[in-house]
Order: C-alpha cells, then sequence, then structure tokens
C-alpha cells in the first residue's frame, strides 16, 4: 500500500482507531484531499504517517495542537504570501496564538493587512496557495478551535496571492510546504 493509499484508507473512524490527535487527523486527511497526485505521493510519505499515530493523548493537548495550526495559519502563512507580495505588515511579530484572547489581539493586525492588500490588487488571476491553509484551517475546526480571525487570514494569503508573480508563488508554497511539515510534527509532540 502506497502512502497516499494509506492516507486516503483512513477515514476519520480509522484514524480515531489509530489513536490519532482529532486536529492531527484532520490536517492529514484534508492535506491529502488538497493535494495532487505527484505532490500527495512527494508529502504524504510513510513516514509522515506513522508520525501522527499514537498522538492522541488528551483533548486539552488536540486543543493546544489546534492552536498551533491557527497560530501558523496567521503568523506563517498569510506573512509569507504578504512578504512575497512586498507588502509591509506586522503579522509574524504577532505573540503566538494560543487561546481566544490572543487570536482576537491578531484580528486587528490582519485586519489591516487585508485591507492593504485588497486595495493593492492589481486583477491578476489567484494562484493556488495549496493544500497547507486548507490543511490547518481543518485541523482548528475538528477541533471547535474556529476563531473568525482565521477567515481574515485565509483573505489576506489570498489577496496577498494575487499580486505575487506566478514564478515567485512556486516558491512560496514550497517554504510553506517545508514549513506545514515542522507544523504537523509539533502537533503530533504536543504532550508527549
Amino acid at each position: 500500500m502506497t502512502p497516499t493509499q494509506l492516507a486516503r484508507a483512513l477515514d476519520a473512524g480509522a484514524w480515531k482507531a489509530a489513536c490519532v490527535r482529532p486536529a492531527v487527523a484532520a490536517f492529514l486527511r484534508t492535506w491529502s484531499d488538497e493535494l495532487g497526485d505527484d505532490d500527495r505521493a512527494r508529502l504524504i510519505t510513510y513516514h509522515v504517517v506513522l508520525i501522527a499515530l499514537d498522538t492522541h493523548t488528551t483533548d486539552e493537548d488536540n486543543r493546544i495542537a489546534a492552536w498551533l495550526a491557527v497560530d501558523w495559519i496567521v503568523r506563517v502563512h498569510a506573512a509569507a504570501w504578504l512578504d512575497s507580495a512586498c507588502i509591509c505588515h506586522a503579522l509574524a511579530s504577532l505573540a503566538p496564538i494560543v487561546d481566544m484572547t490572543t487570536a482576537r489581539a491578531a484580528s486587528a493586525a490582519l485586519v489591516d493587512a487585508s485591507a492593504f492588500a485588497i486595495r493593492m490588487r492589481d486583477g491578476t488571476d489567484p494562484h493556488t496557495m495549496g493544500g497547507t491553509l486548507a490543511a490547518a484551517m481543518a485541523a482548528a475546526r475538528a477541533s471547535h478551535v474556529w476563531e473568525p480571525c482565521m477567515g481574515i487570514a485565509r483573505d489576506v494569503a489570498w489577496w496577498a496571492a494575487r499580486l505575487v508573480p506566478r514564478h515567485d508563488a512556486h516558491d512560496v508554497r514550497a517554504v510553506l510546504e517545508i514549513s506545514a511539515m515542522h507544523l504537523l510534527a509539533r502537533m503530533c509532540k504536543v504532550g508527549r
């Protein structure tokens, strides 16, 4: 069985049976679904699936892992697209987002960045941002850690991606794929 077949075979019930933390299962399932076949084969390897096994510990650890995904969406994913579009912002320097209070505090910076990116748009087609954003959002939703700032962060990244030349968009996606792997590892290590 290939890693792709393994990831697809592990539906919600199978992930639970494999003692996989819900936030991690949602992340991997969504990322796998969002990727094309070549990217899926390259990124969703046996090693990636194996590090997810036996990660389910407590509900609190799952919430912490989900907040890691929220933090990544705002301070890494959206910030990367803004940087690539040469838009000044303060997202990467925000305090880590670990709960509703810090998420709300980040919302003002996100709204400012969104407004600026929308004003800067040039009407070009948006580039695909890969499945990393969808995967991180699924991880947060699976743990009921959905906050309006995540929707704003998604919009910020989308508008900023419209400003990035296509050849640069590929580089941003590659960096975010590596970063998403690090995020996944951090989500799996919580409570271990």
